[in-house]
């Protein structure tokens, strides 16, 4: 399955792929920061801001996090079913002062997005796997 496919028929990973990368600012409105909230999720150094701003306390913030967190796990479940991947390690090295540095970060072989370690599955949903074979 073409993964422009997958996106048009999973509405969830559909979100999850468009709307961190709208050139919108997401925390200027207590809406737009809502939804950010839900779909990408808000560290929490960010919720003195919003209580401030947006008069947002620890519960309200707690409530956020744990939408987030039920976002995540309902795209993921549907995203494992569609496709799976797997993790290509990529040494980067440097150097610098006469000294060779390196460190291998890992790229999803579905949708190319670079991570320091190894995670069950990737931002794009795909469930990652072990090995050379997949889906």
């Amino acid at each position: 399955m073409s993964e422009s496919k997958i996106l048009i028929e999973n509405p969830l990973e559909s979100l999850s792929m468009t709307v961190p990368f709208s050139c919108r600012d997401w925390a200027t409105e207590k809406r737009d920061a809502w939804v950010w909230g839900i779909i990408c999720g808000w560290g929490d150094d960010c919720q003195r801001e919003f209580e401030q701003k947006f008069g947002w306390d620890v519960n309200t913030f707690g409530r956020l996090k744990r939408l987030h967190t039920k976002f995540e796990e309902m795209r993921r479940a549907q995203s494992a079913d569609e496709r799976t991947g797997r993790w290509v390690p990529v040494v980067n090295t440097w150097t610098q002062d006469e000294h060779v540095y390196g460190a291998t970060w890992y790229k999803c072989d579905q949708c190319g997005r670079l991570c320091e370690t190894k995670q069950p599955y990737c931002h794009c949903g795909a469930h990652m796997i072990e090995g050379e074979e997949h889906d």
